[in-house]
């Protein structure tokens, strides 16, 4: 029985593939159309799996969560944690089995492989037990390690033991020389282990007494919830914990609370509406090519009326005819599904290089089985359906084949039908383009601004780099002296107009963000002091990036150590905090160390929106780094007009001052601006084609339909223009249908653009959802892609002549 299955199987699947042969137009188009539709949604759904539904590479991570600090009143939702809060939650809650901390850390690794940076992460001995992970080799740290140790103990990734150490199984216990020190080897993490960041390494957090007190925000806590506890009920106790804090401590965590975020969610942070945008949209590109292969089957399916009928006439079941149609579906389905899935393989490469680190996880992502199980999933159902699709009439009377096999009446009933369905089908893909191209003007709008927005900075032509000193450097003004001796050498350099130091460049990196207040001026009740940004830089650093100083003077060489401590301060924090007066003489308190007493403020500077194009401007302190000195700056150099910058003898100046510095993170401010716009232009990206493709394709099918309507009725054509209809007239009958067509497709293409539309709204700047001109300018440009549509069926109707017509009838 198997067998006679098989054999008869096998014979459709060689009579669909010879029908198909005889229609070779045909077979192309269609096997195109579902190549794109599924290749596009197995590629997101790649994306899609890896990111949002593919569970971390931790024990049961459903049960893991992250713990931020957050305070409403100052627009944070999540705030790094403070070290002494952290070990009273630990001390207090029920709900946990497991808690741990960690902070951002980093070693420049010295040997004779070069001097190297490598980021790490200092975390308390129960990390790993939290995450449910062991090292490969070696061990673990243990709880007396954070507070002393004679040799830093580390551990080590997989990619940085193979990387640096060649896979060296005899590293353990070797003493490695860094910048701050000898560091022993106690372990190597397994390649399967999922690192919290970037890090390369792992050290011991240094829980000291300083650690221990309420003050400063700098670590991140991990924890899993114990066997039973949900996680409404971790996040109520937690935000009990706190009250009770605030209470313990006004001055400090009055405003403050808790926030438990599961593990998953976390990491996806708002990439899950970027995916799902994606997901959404190339759905509606497969709806437009499912579109477009319906109104070809249903052609194809009209002119093989004869044929069917007349084997229907001859005995053939219905079932014997549906199942030969659905086979030689299902062989289209499955070509274009094959072709789809190679297209997913180049798509998914394309994606995940443009997508940057607008998406986590893309390591992760791979046309693995899952996604080529979706794929020929998606073919199975197409090819059915469609398979299925042209025969819902058979053996209904009056049906699509009724009368076929005489030539009779019903043919023009049917072939009727068969123009209202390709009508239907052409309306769908009408309101689909509408939708997709609204989007798209929507992104390109939202980019023009963010484009016409000034960042307070000139970002041409500058190179920045990292350097970070040895601790050693804390000592006096070690470091201060060694950046300003690198950054004068840096300036003798042939095509270099000006280099400067400082704590960070704009959209370079987070700064360190601290209260403050206004000597003389009555204290802020707990909780209420105002927030800044607090930027350590040198003499020449506003010159160089060409930050605008507004009033007062700017910062100079003799603001030294044993000057009076002064300030400059930006235009955002002078009006949120003196309004229109002046504040130059003006005194801050700033809770930031090593400052001497109440700075005094010399100069107002230019916003510079350093956290993204996108996002305004914060109230920034800057302190000359030599009243604030820091180990660790990033220089800029700003070169002449087409001169590239000069990477190795950057090197070489910073070997030849201190060998344990390694240059890092070297990019230009114009690379960093576009990275901050990575997050709209992606999108972007990835919706403009589609767009066209949905305007191409609803053009072919507003082009089908018109075709079919005009051979469909020749003869009526014919005879009206026999009995004196004009030209004009002949055009409006046939533009008429366009017209009915094009207004239905756009009205519900508008209706659901104004829905989908603020799905979007994190993905906009200074536009509106439902921006009237942007949503206006898309229907009219699809209806002009109609109208364009129209002009050959058009013209081939105004041409017909009336005796070729009632003689061919």
């Amino acid at each position: 029985m198997r067998a006679l299955l098989l054999s008869e199987w096998g014979r459709d699947v060689r009579l669909a593939l010879r029908s198909l042969s005889r229609s070779p137009g045909f077979a192309a188009v269609a096997v195109l159309s579902l190549a794109l539709g599924i290749g596009a949604n197995t590629a997101i759904f790649s994306l899609v799996d890896a990111v949002l539904i593919r569970p971390l590479a931790y024990r049961q991570p459903d049960r893991l969560v992250v713990l931020w600090e957050a305070n409403a009143s100052r627009h944070s939702e999540r705030n790094v944690v403070n070290p002494g809060n952290f070990l009273e939650w630990k001390r207090r809650n029920t709900v946990f089995a497991g808690m741990a901390l960690s902070t951002w850390a980093g070693r420049t690794l010295v040997g004779p492989g070069g001097s190297e940076r490598v980021t790490g992460r200092a975390v308390t001995a129960g990390l790993f037990d939290v995450l449910g992970a062991a090292p490969a080799l070696g061990r673990g740290f243990r709880p007396e390690e954070e507070v002393q140790a004679p040799t830093t103990p580390l551990l080590l990734s997989w990619d940085l033991w193979q990387r640096r150490f060649g896979g060296d199984a005899s590293i353990l216990g070797r003493i490695l020389r860094t910048s701050d020190g000898p560091c022993q080897v106690v372990g190597v993490m397994p390649r399967s282990f999922r690192p919290l960041g970037s890090e390369e390494y792992w050290e011991p957090f240094p829980m000291t007494a300083n650690a221990r007190v309420h003050r400063g925000r700098y670590a991140v806590g991990w924890a899993r919830l114990k066997p039973g506890v949900s996680l409404a009920a971790a996040r109520a106790e937690m935000a009990g914990i706190a009250r009770h804090l605030a209470a313990e401590y006004p001055g400090f965590d009055t405003g403050w609370t808790v926030q438990v975020v599961p593990l998953q969610q976390d990491v996806v942070g708002g990439s899950r509406t970027l995916l799902l945008l994606l997901f959404a949209t190339v759905s509606l590109v497969l709806l437009i090519a499912c579109a477009n292969l319906g109104s070809l089957v249903l052609s194809r399916a009209a002119g093989r009326e004869r044929e069917v009928a007349i084997r229907l006439a001859l005995g053939a079941s219905r079932a014997r005819i549906v199942r030969q149609a659905v086979t030689e579906s299902l062989v289209l389905a499955f070509a274009g599904g094959i072709a789809g899935l190679a297209a997913a393989r180049w798509g998914l490469d394309l994606l995940v290089a443009r997508a940057g680190d607008e998406i986590p996880r893309l390591g992760e992502v791979a046309l693995n089985g899952r996604a080529v199980a979706f794929g020929l999933l998606l073919s199975t159902i197409v090819g059915i359906l469609f398979g299925l699709f042209p025969l819902r009439r058979i053996g209904r009377a009056g049906g699509i084949f009724g009368g076929a096999i005489h030539g009779g009446g019903t043919r023009t009933t049917a072939r009727g039908g068969i123009v209202a369905l390709r009508g239907i089908l052409a309306a769908g893909q009408i309101a689909v383009a509408v939708v997709l191209t609204s989007g798209t003007g929507l992104l390109v709008a939202s980019m023009a601004n963010l484009k016409s927005v000034e960042p307070g900075f000139s970002s041409a032509g500058v190179t920045t780099f990292r350097v970070i000193l040895p601790n050693r450097y804390q000592e006096g003004d070690r470091a201060p002296r060694f950046f300003d001796e690198m950054a004068g050498r840096l300036r003798r350099l042939p095509g270099v107009r000006s280099a400067a130091a400082g704590s960070s460049v704009p959209l370079g990196g987070a700064d360190v963000g601290t209260t403050y207040s206004v000597a003389g001026r009555p204290a802020p009740a707990p909780g209420e002091a105002p927030t800044a940004d607090i930027k350590r830089i040198d003499a020449q650093f506003l010159a160089t990036l060409r930050i605008p100083l507004l009033q007062g003077r700017g910062l100079s060489a003799s603001d030294g150590p044993a000057a009076p401590t002064v300030a400059l301060v930006n235009r955002a924090l002078a009006r949120q905090t003196f309004g229109d007066a002046s504040p130059i003489g003006e005194r801050l308190e700033i809770s930031f160390q090593p400052l001497r007493g109440p700075a005094e403020i010399v100069g107002v500077v230019g916003d510079v929106r350093g956290s993204g194009i996108d996002e305004p401007a914060r109230p920034t302190v800057y302190l000359t780094d030599r009243q604030s000195a820091t180990t660790m700056m990033t220089l800029a150099v700003r070169m002449d007009p087409g001169v590239s910058p000069p990477l190795s003898a950057i090197r070489q100046i910073a070997a030849s001052l201190e060998p344990d510095a390694a240059p890092d993170r070297f990019s230009t401010l114009d690379s960093l601006v576009a990275s901050s716009l990575g997050g709209r232009r992606f999108p972007m990206f990835f919706l403009a084609p589609f767009s066209l493709t949905a305007l191409l394709l609803s053009a072919v099918g507003v082009y089908g339909v018109l075709s079919l309507a005009v051979r469909q009725r020749v003869r009526e054509i014919g005879v009206r223009i026999a009995l004196g209809a004009q030209a004009r007239d002949v055009m409006t009958l046939v533009l008429g249908r366009v017209a009915r067509l094009a207004v239905a497709g756009a009205a519900a293409g508008l209706v659901v653009s104004l829905l989908a539309a603020r799905a979007m709204r994190s993905l906009l700047y200074g536009i509106a959802p439902n921006d009237p001109p942007t949503i206006a300018m898309a229907v009219a440009l699809v209806l002009a892609v109609a109208l364009l549509a129209s002009i050959l069926p058009t013209s081939r109707a105004v041409r017909i002549d009336p005796m070729t017509a009632l003689r061919e009838e």
